[in-house]
């Protein structure tokens, strides 16, 4: 799309990767804009083309003649009206593909929940796929132990699947560069594992229930309301899950981890219900004292 520029950093971000232009396909008055300003684009050059050729005026041949026709002159008014003309049509068709430039931003920035929810609509079949090829892993969870078991086919295909995952990720993670710093809740502050988070697991809650409460001096677990006993706590860096990518997606299918692509508003909606939960734990842990 030659009509996107520099100013528009969202879609200069966003135009090599195919799957956030499918998804952007979704988003209200996207198409239309993307149709204007690629009709922009043919104008110009054919206006550009108009000019130039009506500033053409001969005048070697001219002389070369021995002669000045009279409809030269005449030539001379009409081609300066016509340049005057393309020059206008120039500026004009110049800002009407800036303003569809502009509105491809705006469905940026503005479809922002549309576009994850597309790419989340994405991830669905290859989560689906994963499924199938740890089933046919046997008891497998690693490279070495799915060849020992006959099952190393599997296992290429899993890698595949991954890779087509990571792809996916690294989309949203362009599509929510913009809005990271306000989400920080989404991260747990226990690790540097990126997938310590609700932008890739759901019920993170249930997997790893300590995930976003702080560390006190002592490396013990801070969460109000519960029994410290009750939670597993192993400090920094604990989160349940392999570090190997492959190994990653065994554990969480074999764990009913809930991977998914989610919106904005449904990571705020998951930070609401966590305090909810949160401050109706600790009252009712104060009320105890009290009684």
């Amino acid at each position: 799309m030659r009509f996107i520029t520099a100013d528009q950093k969202n879609m200069m971000r966003f135009r090599n990767d195919p799957r956030i232009m499918q998804a952007l396909e979704s988003v209200p008055g996207f198409n239309e804009a993307v149709a204007v300003g690629l009709k922009a684009d043919v104008l110009l050059t054919e206006i550009e083309q108009q000019a130039e050729s009506a500033n053409l005026i001969d005048l070697d041949a001219i002389v070369s003649q021995g002669d000045i026709p009279d409809s030269w002159l005449e030539s001379i008014g009409t081609n300066h009206l016509k340049a005057e003309i393309a020059e206008r049509k120039l500026r004009l068709v110049r800002e009407l593909r800036g303003r569809a430039a502009a509105h491809l931003e705006s469905a940026a920035i503005y479809g922002m929940d549309e576009i994850l929810s597309q790419l989340n609509s994405q991830l669905q079949p290859i989560l689906a796929s994963i499924e199938m090829a740890v089933a046919e892993l046997g008891e497998a969870w690693n490279m070495a132990e799915a060849v020992d078991a006959g099952t190393a086919e599997a296992w290429r295909k899993l890698i595949q699947l991954r890779s087509e995952y990571n792809t996916l990720r690294a989309s949203q993670q362009k599509v929510m560069a913009e809005v990271r710093d306000s989400l920080v809740i989404a991260k747990s502050s226990r690790t540097r594992d990126d997938r310590a988070s609700e932008t890739h697991i759901r019920n993170l809650d249930d997997i790893w229930p300590e995930w976003a409460s702080p560390l006190d001096t002592t490396g013990q677990s801070i969460v109000p309301g519960i029994n410290p006993a009750l939670v597993l706590d192993r400090g920094e860096d604990s989160q349940p899950w392999p570090e190997n990518d492959d190994e990653f997606m065994v554990w969480a299918v074999r764990n009913d981890v809930e991977l998914w692509i989610p919106t904005i508003a449904q990571l705020r909606e998951l930070s609401e219900t966590r305090f909810e939960r949160s401050f109706d734990r600790e009252a009712a842990r104060r009320s105890g004292w009290v009684n």
